[in-house]
């Protein structure tokens, strides 16, 4: 009972900074949807689509091995600066790839206006996907409430950078600009726990096999879970379609049935025109 109770109040800091960004998380799109034109609105939505697809699968699940990992270990300098060079050389290929890809996005998504701000797109995915250790590792590594105080500043600090150059007038290339600026701060953070709060020998290729045998099928698990996350609306679009269509077929019958019973009834029993029957 006192283990649970301490587990529990160890994880009351990372609850309670979660519950607030996820508060201030809500409230960005009601206040985006009512300072932006629904042009730049809807071209952030899916901008935001990319990212959060691609950002999704190319960590690979190597953030949260380091939950395996950064307790049994006393190693944790060198999974820890491992798993951040291959996120960024992951990060890097993802956004690389984006970038290459923008033409085929933009006419996928059906928007052209999604090419101007691919660059900054690419840049925030490289740098993003590379920070992801940050809460991970304060996490793993026993510190709460270092991991809670960094998940609440960031996301208060993403939601001011996207809702003041909206407000000021900055627009879409202001937003991405800021969360360029954040996710590099970030990255600057994660490297430096690694290089200051930890020690031990940097790097340890030996160790890259085991921790790729573990965080590849939870990568793995994520990359096939995304085609039914994607599938499930389809096909909620398509029974709405199919239901509506079997709807307009029986109105479209009823109708027809009903036709010569009008005429009938205009025409009367003589066949004059605009008799009823007696």
């Amino acid at each position: 009972m006192n283990r649970s109770r301490s587990a529990l109040g160890r994880a009351t800091p990372l609850i309670d900074a979660r519950l607030v960004s996820a508060t201030i998380s809500l409230s960005v799109p009601l206040v985006l949807a009512r300072t932006m034109a629904i042009e730049n609105y809807g071209t952030y939505k899916q901008l935001l689509l990319v990212f959060m697809s691609v950002a999704a699968v190319i960590p690979l699940g190597l953030p949260q091995s380091l939950y395996f990992f950064i307790p049994r270990t006393d190693e944790r300098r060198a999974y820890l600066t491992q798993t951040l060079a291959l996120l960024a050389l992951a990060g890097a290929a993802g956004g690389l790839g984006v970038w290459l890809a923008g033409p085929v996005i933009a006419r996928g998504l059906s928007n052209p206006g999604l090419l101007p701000y691919l660059p900054q797109l690419a840049a925030f995915i490289a740098f993003h996907v590379a920070a992801t250790p940050l809460e991970v590792t304060m996490t793993a590594r026993g510190n709460t409430r270092a991991a809670a105080a960094i998940y609440f500043v960031s996301d208060a600090v993403k939601a001011a950078v996207l809702v003041v150059p909206s407000l000021t007038g900055h627009g879409l290339h202001g937003m991405m600009a800021g969360m360029v600026a954040l996710s590099a701060a970030r990255l600057a953070a994660a490297w430096t726990v690694a290089g200051v709060m930890e020690r031990g020998p940097m790097l340890a290729w030996g160790l890259v096999r085991g921790q790729l045998a573990c965080s590849l099928p939870f990568g793995a698990a994520v990359l096939f879970s995304i085609p039914a996350t994607v599938r499930a609306p389809v096909h909620r679009r398509e029974r709405r379609r199919a239901g509506d269509l079997r709807h307009l077929r029986r109105g479209l019958l009823r109708a027809a049935l009903r036709r010569p019973v009008l005429l009938a009834h205009l025409r009367g029993a003589d066949g004059a025109p605009g008799r009823a029957r007696p």
